[in-house]
């Protein structure tokens, strides 16, 4: 749960309490050999094309419109092009792309079996004429069809050519079977192994071949999810330096002891509620002079149950300690924690209990602002492994990020892998 994240600001401050949920730990055949080999090849098609499906078939089950289908339109042509629906009633043209689609650069659309589209190729910007015979524009025309995660290739020669997830599979499982039956083959035709010998290698050789697919199916998959945690990195020093950035929009708003909370995240394993006025001024003031001659550099864990310094962070932090005992006589920092402790369990169904949980932690930045070259600020971190895991496992449940001063100008949080 979040209120902001401040980037560096030459003094902000956050009180940090995090909690862990104590009560969750984580025969004989007599067919010519040919038959065999022809009926075998026929049965391991069947079954080797859906294991290859695996890799690549994403089916739609959110309830749409079953014609509806999602395309993705990749142009490797060399030259900008539009993209036109034609319009089956009267054959006027809807243009789609805009802007243009740019050489190397892809557009997804979402559109219905059936529909007929035109790739149209446009002049260059600095020739001002086509690539055609007699700087003629070139077009070509695909048409949507049944199958799932379509992708259309526009080629050099703005010449298209439409593939899709069940083709690309087909087309894999059809090279394996026939390099396989064209050992199996040899072997028949020398007549040196019975059939049952020759569809057992043919099965094997199936077997080899799917391994191998999948693992390079689980190779591209680990590469594709590095990219995207890559690039989460980078786009956020992007989303940082530009304060007009729109914060996301709320699921929904609630209200909780009078406070307004909106949910930003609702899933079984991931929740993010931003809550106004969570924390009072007074609260504010003894959560700062409790903190103040204990400030220290902030550190992460290092994921062997102690912690180290990291770049990562560049603030000051101070472990508070909440006198239970005072609750009573209405000690500011316990009436927080007590909040924190309702809030959880208004949220989720633990009942966790202050008992073996986390002190609050005070977060503090001193130093270079967002003027300077290297700001301080709060980089995206774990604490410890960055495995995932769902609730249990002895992790962290969750945590609190009360804002102690607000400087929206300077205060933005992001969650790259709430999953």
């Amino acid at each position: 749960m979040s209120i902001d994240r401040p980037t560096s600001p030459a003094s902000n401050r956050e009180l940090v309490p995090k909690t862990t949920n104590p009560n969750l730990r984580p025969g004989t055949m007599n067919h010519p050999p040919k038959t065999i080999l022809s009926a075998a090849a026929m049965l391991l098609l069947h079954l080797l094309l859906p294991l290859l499906l695996v890799g690549y078939v994403v089916v739609d089950a959110a309830g749409n419109d079953p014609k509806s289908r999602g395309i993705n339109i990749m142009n490797e042509s060399g030259r900008r092009v539009e993209i036109y629906w034609i319009n089956p009633d009267n054959g006027s043209m809807v243009l789609q792309s805009t802007p243009d689609i740019l050489n190397g650069a892809s557009m997804s659309l979402n559109s219905f079996v059936g529909h007929y589209f035109e790739v149209r190729e446009l002049p260059g910007k600095k020739t001002g004429v086509c690539g055609g015979e007699d700087q003629t524009c070139r077009v070509d025309h695909f048409t949507v069809k049944t199958t799932q995660d379509q992708v259309i290739m526009i080629k050099e020669g703005v010449s298209v050519e439409h593939t899709d997830s069940k083709t690309i599979a087909t087309r894999s499982a059809s090279a394996l079977l026939d390099t396989c039956k064209s050992e199996a083959k040899s072997q028949l035709e020398t007549g040196s192994q019975t059939p049952l010998s020759i569809l057992e290698s043919l099965g094997k050789c199936v077997e080899k071949g799917v391994a191998l697919e999948i693992e390079r199916a689980n190779e591209e998959i680990a590469f594709q999810a590095d990219v995207r945690k890559e690039m989460a990195n980078l786009i956020e020093n992007y989303t940082c330096a530009d304060m007009t950035l729109n914060t996301t929009e709320a699921k929904r708003t609630e209200y909780w002891e009078g406070r307004k909370v909106d949910v930003m995240i609702d899933r079984p394993a991931a929740k993010i509620h931003v809550i106004e006025n969570f924390l009072t001024q007074e609260e504010c003031q003894a959560v700062e002079e409790r903190a103040a001659p204990i400030l220290h550099d902030a550190t992460v864990a290092d994921g062997s149950g102690g912690s180290k310094l990291s770049d990562s962070r560049k603030a000051k932090q101070a472990g508070i300690k909440v006198h239970w005992d005072k609750e009573a006589e209405g000690d500011l920092i316990a009436s927080l924690s007590r909040r924190v402790y309702d809030y959880v369990n208004h949220v989720l169904p633990f009942d966790i209990k202050e008992n073996g949980q986390e002190d609050l932690m005070s977060i503090q930045y001193f130093g270079r602002g967002p003027d300077d070259e290297k700001p301080d600020r709060y980089m995206p971190h774990c604490d410890g492994d960055c495995k995932v895991w769902t609730y249990g496992h002895d992790r962290y449940v969750l945590a609190i990020f009360p804002r102690l001063e607000d400087r929206r100008g300077f205060a933005i949080r992001m969650f790259t892998s709430s999953q």
